[in-house]
């Protein structure tokens, strides 16, 4: 089972991603919190309309934050999977993302939006910007 996980997070990791995959992946990744959005405001409207609570309970309330830290961890490890093997298409380490994204962090504690636009130009950098076309050390383009 140790094997297998150590599989898992190696191959989470490795190699390199182009920037169509890139940004098809990052779309990807946040549908489910969009779906999640249009099945809460949908159910908030039915409530609204037909005066009656669907959404609130026992059970509801034990299994949401459940569903949601469960899709937090995977968006995250996903995130920087996808981050780390982007930059391998640079030839870059593990380190730069990193570094970038603890930045992130501290410059939030600072202004928020000023973060916010910060992670806007960096996206819009990794889609933008071209890998290597050759083999590198990361391994070859896909």
């Amino acid at each position: 089972m140790k094997y297998r996980i150590n599989c898992f997070f190696k191959q989470l990791f490795q190699g390199r991603i182009n920037r169509i995959s890139f940004l098809k992946r990052s779309i990807a990744i946040v549908l489910p919190f969009i779906g999640l959005f249009i099945f809460y405001w949908l159910f908030s409207i039915v409530e609204l309309i037909l005066g009656v609570k669907i959404l609130s309970g026992d059970l509801l309330s034990f299994l949401y934050p459940i569903f949601g830290l469960m899709w937090f961890v995977c968006y995250i490890l996903l995130s920087l999977s996808f981050l780390i093997r982007r930059h391998h298409d640079f030839n870059q380490s593990w380190i730069y993302p990193a570094l970038i994204n603890i930045g992130f962090v501290l410059l939030s504690l600072i202004n928020i939006r000023i973060m916010s636009l910060g992670m806007i130009i960096y996206f819009i950098y990794l889609v933008m910007i071209e890998g290597t076309a050759q083999d590198n050390d990361f391994g070859e383009p896909n």
